[in-house]
């Protein structure tokens, strides 16, 4: 088996990866005689770091030139990324595009925790934190034959999908406030005979609308996004899932990312 971890990359591959694992010989070994771990060295824990933004610059209009249209004078705004991914990337890949208007669900009363079979002896695993990513591909596998465990990751998805679409709810009422600002600013200089909306209209506004997405993003998402990395390492972590434990260490996420894409593909 090709160890190098650019093969799980893409979901198709994890999926024929998985299916060659279950026939292989190696995998049956592996089963009927466990490697034991070997204790991991001690590594540094990082927080951490907020992902820097660029900010396009605000086009210079004259005074007296007229705006066609708002649509022309949004085009100034700053657009960003609306789905911001804090560097403690939430285990699930995010979810395609999602537009808004979307309804904004709940499944706090829906999700039930996988809870492992009493009958599923790991202790033979050892302690399944410090396994490396080849020897956790034969737990994965059993556990991917479980419907129980991927009916509890579905939930777990579903869950992040539904706070990603209520985050870009969220983004686009402020992007629609800024929008009736603008409506409004100009038709006030229409009114009163002005030619458009001024260079200082349009410089205010567009300050302000980059400061509160720039706030929306760094407070509202990050928190939120965390919220949820923490949740599902605490779920999998009790579901058995080895690997999957709560950490901001790089090196650990790294290997997290790795188990996570094996198990996005199993519910793909």
């Amino acid at each position: 088996m090709n160890s190098d971890t650019n093969d799980i990359n893409d979901a198709t591959k994890v999926r024929t990866l998985l299916e060659q694992l279950r026939s292989s010989e190696a995998w049956q070994a592996t089963i009927a005689n466990p490697t034991q771990p070997k204790p991991p060295s001690s590594c540094s824990s990082e927080a951490p770091s907020s992902a820097t933004r660029g900010q396009e610059s605000v086009s210079s209009h004259s005074s007296t030139s007229p705006i066609p249209s708002v649509a022309s004078l949004l085009s100034q705004l700053t657009s960003t990324d609306s789905r911001h991914h804090a560097s403690t990337s939430a285990p699930f890949s995010a979810s395609a595009d999602v537009p808004s208007g979307w309804p904004s669900l709940d499944a706090e009363a829906s999700f039930h925790p996988y809870i492992p079979p009493a009958t599923v002896d790991r202790g033979s695993q050892g302690d399944v934190k410090t396994l490396t990513f080849q020897q956790a591909l034969p737990i994965l596998t059993k556990l991917g034959e479980d419907p129980a465990f991927i009916l509890s990751l579905k939930q777990l998805k579903e869950k992040q999908n539904q706070l990603e679409r209520r985050l870009w709810d969220e983004r686009q009422a402020i992007e629609k406030k800024y929008q009736d600002k603008v409506a409004v600013t100009q038709r006030k200089t229409e009114l009163i005979g002005g030619g458009g909306v001024s260079k200082h209209d349009a410089e205010m506004l567009n300050s302000a609308y980059r400061m509160e997405l720039k706030r929306f993003e760094e407070e509202r998402i990050v928190n939120a996004w965390d919220s949820l990395v923490a949740e599902q390492q605490f779920t999998l972590e009790a579901a058995g899932v080895p690997t999957i434990f709560g950490t901001d260490s790089k090196t650990e996420l790294e290997k997290q990312r790795n188990v996570m894409q094996v198990l996005d593909a199993l519910i793909g």
